[in-house]
């Protein structure tokens, strides 16, 4: 019964929430990007959609380790991909600015 219930939460609400956060957050993005050279606006809007997509998902995170970031400095942050939520923690959650590869 309890499968069944998470089923049918993130049926009707967490996947159209994802989905709607997506376009929304995508739009906006793609929206400040001809006034935005150095993509930090779409950058902030990724890690809005990054929370936005935690907290749909119920999703709570714990940090370890962030004090041995030098800003400043380069680093290459690897995803091991455990889950679809990988993406959306980084960008919520890594005091920098990143790209993806």
């Amino acid at each position: 019964m309890l499968n069944a219930l998470g089923l049918v939460r993130s049926l009707l609400f967490t996947i159209p929430l994802v989905y709607l956060y997506t376009i929304v957050m995508g739009f906006l993005s793609w929206l400040v990007s001809p006034f935005d050279p150095g993509a930090r606006r779409q950058h902030a809007c990724s890690r809005w959609w990054a929370r936005l997509i935690l907290a749909a998902c119920l999703v709570r995170v714990h940090l370890h380790g962030l004090t041995h970031i030098e800003p400043g400095r380069h680093y290459v942050y690897i995803a091991n991909h455990l889950s679809y939520i990988d993406i959306p923690i980084l960008f919520a959650h890594l005091p920098v600015e990143f790209r993806i590869m």
